[in-house]
């Protein structure tokens, strides 16, 4: 408050430039001072340091004759989402106030800018203003404008062309077919598919809609899911979505193990493909306090293989 009740605004900028990344004084407080006490650049300082450079530009293109659009150019610099808007209030402001000899500052926004074109400066010119020393810019912004029209025309013939690509290869797939011999067998059961519901995939599997039946079932029972069709319709649709042997079925399938233990059926075939100690009467003995090293060590002895010596070969018995 002492520094806006002095004369010279020197000390006044001075210590607005020091507190400018973390102020030590309400910013809010200091402006109506300002504002008060007449300090106008010392006002379009504070509306900086608060972000309000839409309202810093009006003030310092309004109340700074001297250096104001040096000021106004430096604001929108800084700001970073809205330079096109606050760009376009300097170069409002150059054409409402432009004198017949002046016609070359709104050169000078446009090109300093780099966000405004001759386009967007037209529509502030008055009704007679001569438009001679704006040709190069409008005729390079014609030409501009004329790339990209041929850039867009090439990208619609492209769109075009795609959507008719589409199109055919829609008809196609409506239209497409593929001819089946009477003495084809189910891939699944190997059964004849004559005179039987069958399903053809594009990648030519055959199924019987029967074995496909019990292999989807098989596979919901090996997921674990709980999966009730509660009408014929969607059991078809199901089946008929992809390929059991193409699909993400048999990828899903290639993953899991062949003997699930947790199966009473899948116990019984590992069961009955048993040789000596498996991992069936392992668990066995574990679960009788046997103990596995003790198996371990029974194998490791009936299975020690055995040595045999070069000499000990008869190369005649190799049929040489």
């Amino acid at each position: 408050s002492l520094y806006c009740k002095q004369k010279s605004e020197t000390q006044l900028l001075s210590f607005i430039h020091q507190q400018r990344q973390k102020p030590l004084f309400d910013v809010k407080y200091a402006l109506r001072l300002c504002h008060q006490e007449g300090k106008q650049e010392s006002c379009v300082e504070l509306y900086k340091i608060m972000k309000l450079y839409e309202e810093a530009i009006r003030l310092a293109l309004k109340s700074l004759p001297n250096n104001q659009y040096e000021c106004a150019k430096q604001i929108a610099k800084c700001a970073k989402h809205e330079q096109k808007r606050l760009w376009l209030l300097i170069a409002k402001h150059v054409v409402d106030h432009l004198q017949s000899d002046e016609i070359k500052q709104v050169l000078n926004v446009i090109n300093e800018s780099n966000v405004l074109s001759i386009e967007d400066i037209l529509p502030y010119l008055k009704d007679f203003t001569e438009i001679g020393p704006f040709k190069k810019d409008i005729k390079a912004s014609l030409e501009k404008y004329s790339r990209d029209i041929v850039k867009l025309q090439k990208e619609m013939d492209t769109f075009t062309s795609n959507a008719e690509q589409i199109r055919s290869d829609t008809k196609q797939l409506l239209l497409r077919s593929t001819m089946i011999t009477s003495n084809r067998k189910c891939d699944l059961s190997a059964k004849p598919i004559l005179n039987t519901q069958f399903i053809l995939f594009p990648c030519t599997h055959v199924f019987r809609f029967d074995a496909l039946c019990e292999y989807i079932e098989d596979y919901k029972r090996q997921t674990k899911e709980n999966v009730v069709f509660q009408h014929k319709q969607e059991l078809i649709e199901y089946a008929s979505s992809q390929c059991p042997l193409c699909g993400d079925m048999m990828i899903d399938q290639v993953t899991r193990p062949f003997i699930d233990l947790d199966d009473e059926s899948d116990r019984k075939e590992a069961e009955s493909w048993r040789v000596g100690q498996d991992i069936m009467s392992v668990n066995n003995s574990n679960q009788s306090g046997g103990g596995v090293n003790n198996v371990i060590q029974t194998n490791s002895q009936t299975m020690k293989p055995k040595t045999i010596q070069l000499e000990d070969i008869n190369i005649a018995d190799l049929g040489i």
